[in-house]
């Protein structure tokens, strides 16, 4: 609870990712997001704004949990509506989230942000992939070890995953494997890939 008497909840779901897989930089990951909590970050409009929408990629099960929080402090059938959470089908179960782009983090887009932004639904996923596009740097990996066939993205930029909508990178990285191109999204920090004819096991 802030002086004014506001009210703000953190959700530890990312932190505890983030501190599961760099434990040696978690008090730093802590730090950051109490300091942006503490801040208020992404709890005004200011930010919502179109050169901050991105777009990410998110499971099932972390949408189904983001969506019953959002609509949590809804106090009206009409803010339910606003709070409701934008996405599109990627592929097997994963879906396109729009986000806002925050110093500390990211703030979902819902109806009620789309609304005030004037786009439609294929105004608003445009924009956020050309804006994705445009912030990221261009694909770099690493072998997962010396000789192996399995490469790895790790930039530590948390929009690792959602390189994977931006097609047209892929074409280059495709034509470097042998076989098909398969690719792997544990999280949302890491992608792996190989060829289809590479390591398969290895990537599995």
């Amino acid at each position: 609870t802030r002086k004014d008497g506001t009210e703000y909840q953190m959700y530890l779901d990312n932190l505890w990712r983030d501190c599961a897989q760099r434990p040696d930089a978690c008090d730093d990951s802590i730090a950051r997001a109490v300091r942006a909590s503490g801040e208020g970050q992404g709890a005004d409009d200011s930010f919502v704004k179109k050169e901050n929408v991105r777009a990410v990629l998110k499971d099932p099960q972390w949408l189904a949990g983001a969506q019953r929080a959002s609509q949590e402090t809804a106090t009206s059938p009409e803010k339910v509506k606003e709070s409701e959470i934008v996405r599109r089908p990627f592929a097997a179960s994963l879906s396109v989230v729009y986000v806002f782009d925050l110093p500390d983090g990211m703030r979902i887009v819902n109806r009620g942000d789309m609304a005030r932004l004037k786009l439609d639904e294929a105004g608003l996923d445009a924009l956020a992939v050309a804006n994705l596009e445009a912030a990221l740097p261009a694909l770099r990996f690493d072998r997962v070890k010396r000789g192996s066939d399995v490469r790895v993205i790790h930039e530590g930029d948390s929009y690792e995953a959602s390189r994977l909508i931006l097609h047209r990178r892929w074409a280059a990285i495709a034509s470097q494997v042998k076989g098909d191109l398969l690719v792997a999204a544990p999280s949302r920090d890491f992608v792996y890939f190989t060829g289809s004819r590479e390591d398969v096991a290895g990537l599995r």
